[in-house]
């Protein structure tokens, strides 16, 4: 909850550490992994907001279009735009 709170007022890094608490207790937790995503994202650290957006898409078994569309703009961020566009139709 911390971490969505931040992030709303745009303060990446605080939010940031907030979804790696929250993961440190629940590592499976597929929101907190797309919030991370996000903040990194948000802080220029696109390779890293890649990686945590595609545990969120495994954990949601490609079923959560919000975390789709947060890997797609990851791999867009990272130069990959072939896998952002296969996430896209996925999405």
């Amino acid at each position: 909850v911390w971490g969505m709170a931040l992030s709303k007022q745009e303060r990446w890094a605080e939010a940031g550490q907030q979804f790696q608490r929250a993961l440190a207790k629940t590592p499976d937790h597929q929101g907190a992994r797309q919030g991370l995503s996000k903040a990194l994202l948000r802080q220029g650290r696109a390779e890293e907001a890649a990686r945590q957006a595609l545990r969120a898409v495994r954990l949601s078994e490609g079923r959560d279009a919000e975390a789709l569309l947060a890997l797609a703009d990851a791999y867009e961020a990272t130069g990959h735009r072939h896998e952002r566009r296969r996430v896209l139709g996925q999405a």
